[in-house]
């Protein structure tokens, strides 16, 4: 007919893809399968460039915090990591924007509906079935190597000691601590001992109680 679009090319095999097949199609860690027409494949951007900057961050916040994080013996801790990718100069970036001790489990948009529930799922894979069989699947959970396996023990830096080193002060022979003048304010003046003080003669009356004080106690 005129105007049709034309007719598109048969498969040469007529069996449909199996579940497994489509799943591997579809996997965000695997890129389309590349056809060998004899020109050279296109660099995978997602795994070579995005997911190594994203396990080097990864990486790199773990090693900052390994002496806070305690180990608790039959316990995990499942980290939450967002992240931005951006248009660099030459390839795109990744950048780390937090990291969550609790990330949120729930079905909250049509997107994170099926992930959470496949991330609860293999979460069961590593903690149980990878217990009782090193071998076993692990889901889409894939183990991150890392240079930094060797154990470094942690050693405790002990602070500098303080020692204050003088003698006592020892009060010469007949000294008496003089009484503090309080402002009294309901009269403006300043009372010594609980006397008002309104001139200085009562200042210097007080000074030379205090002297006479001394000299009974010598």
């Amino acid at each position: 007919e005129a105007g049709s679009s034309p007719p598109t090319p048969s498969s040469s095999s007529s069996r449909p893809a199996s579940k497994e097949e489509g799943a591997k199609a579809q996997s965000p860690r695997r890129g389309p399968k590349h056809v060998d027409d004899g020109t050279e494949p296109c660099q995978d951007i997602w795994e070579e460039i995005i997911m190594k900057q994203c396990k080097d961050a990864i990486i790199n916040s773990l090693l900052c915090v390994q002496d806070e994080v305690k180990h608790r013996k039959n316990n995990f801790e499942m980290f939450g990591y967002d992240f931005m990718i951006s248009e660099g100069p030459e390839h795109p970036e990744a950048w780390l924007i937090e990291v969550n001790s609790s990330p949120a489990c729930d079905y909250s948009t049509p997107v994170t509906c099926p992930l959470v529930k496949k991330v609860m799922e293999d979460n069961v894979k590593v903690v149980v079935d990878k217990r009782e069989n090193p071998d076993a699947d692990t889901g889409e959970w894939e183990l991150i190597s890392h240079s930094y396996d060797k154990f470094v023990t942690q050693r405790v830096m002990a602070g500098p000691q303080v020692v204050v080193v003088g003698k006592e002060i020892v009060a010469p022979k007949g000294w008496v601590k003089k009484k503090k003048k309080k402002k009294n304010t309901n009269t403006g003046k300043e009372t010594v001992g609980g006397s008002v003080a309104g001139d200085e003669d009562a200042d210097e009356d007080e000074d030379e109680e205090s002297d006479n004080d001394g000299e009974d106690e010598e």
